[in-house]
């Protein structure tokens, strides 16, 4: 019974897809077109929607392969409904994107949702120009695009992306020069996401920005939840900066202020007096005195997961048992170089974080490698990190 079932199962989809294509051969013969001819083997038996199911398994290069393997498979990978071209990353084939390949992938992105170019068109591969003109085709529809280490973004590309990108979210620029030998090329090419209202995330990481075009991207965008500033040298007023993202974007969930050293600790209790929602923050290496802000951010943020304070020097047992007490869900806590902690407070916050799954006490003078030994033997499920005594 079951196999008769299954015939005759198997002959229905046969005929649907065959009445189908034979369908599109009668019309286009109608209209005087060019008919499809029946010779892609065995896939002539199968439904468009089951070749199209299997196809959105296959990764960029993989469906590029199927599509010149047969007329039909070369239709039906094409077609821009397809998953895999509403989600296009490119950044594993970095070294082989070029001009030529993102033209050819205009005709299929046509509903493209999600993008990434980053470390493509490295020797000018690809050009500002090319990428110009594949956003004006194919990013009206963009809500992420990520084009870290791309050396064709500057101030077209960004002009670009501003007018045609009108509901992007997330937009990732990292190390993104912009052409840093003209100072005032790069200012021109940031004020054009001014024009931006709508980001949720926003890397800036290691790129030319400056005060003004900063303060009015962080003012434009108050649903702006994730935002990553770490060694941008071009920032001289970082406390305004944080006052303006304290007043601005309350829902804030993570901030990178990583290498700044002029970042202050004035503008650290700003964001723990406004962001009450922060789950992620690294001011790693900036060299001020947090020691009456952590208390307080603790208080402030309950749901902190991951606080990274590399060697600020400062952190205190106060901050650690703050942490502590008020942190349940931390996972990542970084306090290399601190010489003020001891074993206790380390331990008590071990005892009552339990989610923690990495610590790193690296250069921590009051804990030597003896003690370390113990609490890795009595919290075997956190990797707990000491470089040297």
């Amino acid at each position: 019974m079951f196999g008769f079932e299954l015939g005759r199962t198997t002959t229905l989809l046969q005929k649907m897809s065959l009445a189908s294509r034979y369908d599109r051969q009668a019309s286009a013969e109608a209209t005087g077109g060019e008919a499809d001819v029946l010779d892609n083997g065995f896939f002539d038996w199968l439904p468009d929607e089951t070749i199209q199911h299997i196809l959105k398994f296959l990764d960029v290069r993989s469906m590029c392969r199927a599509a010149m393997s047969c007329s039909l498979l070369f239709q039906l990978c094409y077609d821009p409904m397809l998953p895999r071209w509403r989600n296009v990353d490119l950044q594993p084939y970095w070294t082989q994107v070029d001009t030529v390949a993102l033209k050819g992938l205009e005709v299929r992105c046509q509903n493209l949702l999600r993008l990434s170019l980053s470390w493509t068109g490295g020797g000018q591969q690809i050009t500002e120009q090319a990428f110009c003109q594949f956003i004006n085709v194919c990013g009206s529809q963009l809500i992420c695009l990520r084009v870290a280490c791309c050396q064709f973004i500057g101030n077209a590309a960004l002009k670009t992306i501003a007018d045609v990108c009108k509901n992007i979210e997330e937009l990732d620029l990292q190390s993104c020069t912009l052409d840093t030998n003209n100072r005032r090329s790069a200012n021109n090419a940031l004020a054009h996401l001014t024009k931006v209202r709508t980001l949720k995330r926003l890397n800036l990481y290691n790129t030319p920005v400056r005060d003004k075009e900063l303060a009015a991207i962080i003012c434009n965008n108050p649903g702006l939840q994730h935002l990553n500033l770490g060694s941008c040298k071009g920032i001289q007023d970082d406390h305004t900066i944080l006052l303006k993202l304290a007043q601005h974007c309350k829902g804030l969930l993570s901030l990178d202020m990583w290498r700044h050293r002029g970042f202050s600790s004035a503008g650290l209790m700003e964001i723990a007096e406004n962001c009450f929602h922060l789950q992620e923050i690294d001011v790693g290496w900036s060299s001020q005195n947090f020691h009456d802000v952590l208390p307080v951010l603790a208080r402030n943020c309950p749901d902190l997961r991951k606080l990274f304070l590399t060697a600020t020097r400062n952190v205190t047992n106060e901050a650690i048992l703050a942490m502590a007490q008020h942190c349940p869900n931390l996972e990542q806590f970084d306090v290399l170089g601190s010489g003020r902690i001891s074993a206790d407070a380390i331990r008590q916050l071990l005892n009552r974080c339990t989610k923690l799954f990495f610590l790193d006490v690296s250069f921590c003078m009051g804990l030597d490698d003896q003690v370390v030994q113990q609490l890795r033997k009595d919290f075997p499920k956190v990797a707990i990190k000491k470089s040297f005594s």
